[in-house]
């Protein structure tokens, strides 16, 4: 639970830095300087460089959605629908502020992932939630395509 808690906070920082800087008055005063230095280095260096070292799935494609307190793999490892889009989100905007192939590389990682393993090739839609290997989970939750998540893919 507690590797839960620390993931969603770790993510929704970054998604809150992101906002910042990319929404933020671009002509920094001096003053502010160091505090934006320090803001972008937590960024980039703590958050998405050890985030995405320690998420990318390198085996099956995607990203490992669970991650201890100390940057680890918890198992198991389903793959949410949500969660695969938002990393999508993330690196590219990431690749675009920092003009960085590396988080270009990681989303068209993720993009791979969501193009091959997680469409309805059949009826459409995306489904919800996969096994690591990108194959459905069973039971009532995985197997379904919910609204919420296919909102998401912006098909």
């Amino acid at each position: 639970m507690k590797s839960k808690i620390i993931k969603t906070m770790q993510i929704l920082l970054v998604n809150f830095m992101m906002f910042i800087i990319l929404a933020g008055n671009y002509s920094i005063k001096d003053k502010d300087q160091k505090l934006f230095k320090e803001l972008e280095n937590s960024m980039r260096n703590e958050l998405l460089d050890a985030w995405y070292t320690a998420s990318l799935d390198t085996v099956y494609g995607g990203f490992l959605n669970d991650i201890t307190y100390d940057w680890q793999p918890a198992w198991p490892q389903n793959k949410m629908l949500v969660t695969q889009t938002r990393h999508l989100w993330t690196a590219s905007q990431a690749a675009m502020f920092y003009n960085d192939d590396r988080y270009r590389k990681i989303a068209r990682h993720a993009f791979l992932f969501l193009k091959d393993k997680m469409p309805d090739k059949t009826c459409g839609g995306f489904y919800m939630l996969l096994n690591r290997e990108g194959q459905l989970t069973g039971g009532s939750f995985g197997n379904n395509k919910l609204i919420y998540g296919n909102a998401f893919t912006k098909q």
